[in-house]
């Protein structure tokens, strides 16, 4: 389940960014430092565990990393400030896409996602050209057995 979900969240991306393409979009974990030369996203696995209420469901974290071009000067200019529009722009895009897809796709094993959080992790010069966004999917938990 984690591997299609994490394959359907990069094909949401893709599709919803057309008009603005990222010069990368990587399943998996994006580096600190990566954001220097274009616009990055990466998707990839948290977390799995059963609901702490009921162990029939389990809950799978995805992170999904947009790391937005940022200016590396050095020295660091301690007087840059560079304005967090772009990253809340994208993020913002990006909820309203996950708010669409909601229940398209469903199936015995995943029901529904959606984002729990959303973080503004500052870049390697510290300003906020990045955003972390957790997406939690639903389902049924794999590990349970049916016994007559």
């Amino acid at each position: 389940m984690m591997t299609e979900f994490r394959q359907e969240l990069i094909d949401l991306i893709t599709a919803t960014f057309t008009a603005t393409p990222f010069d990368r979009i990587a399943d998996g974990r994006l580096p600190r430092l990566l954001g220097a030369d274009g616009d990055y996203v990466g998707v990839s696995p948290e977390s799995q565990s059963p609901t702490p209420q009921q162990h029939l469901d389990q809950q799978t974290v995805v992170l999904v990393q947009f790391y937005m071009k940022y200016e590396k000067t050095r020295p660091i200019d301690p007087t840059l400030v560079l304005s967090p529009a772009a990253v809340e722009d994208v993020v913002q895009k990006f909820q309203v896409a996950v708010q669409s897809a909601i229940g398209t796709g469903s199936t015995g094993e995943r029901w529904f996602y959606e984002i729990t959080s959303i973080n503004y992790p500052a870049d390697p010069v510290g300003q906020k050209t990045r955003a972390e966004v957790t997406v939690t999917v639903r389902g049924q938990n794999p590990a349970i057995i049916e016994t007559i």
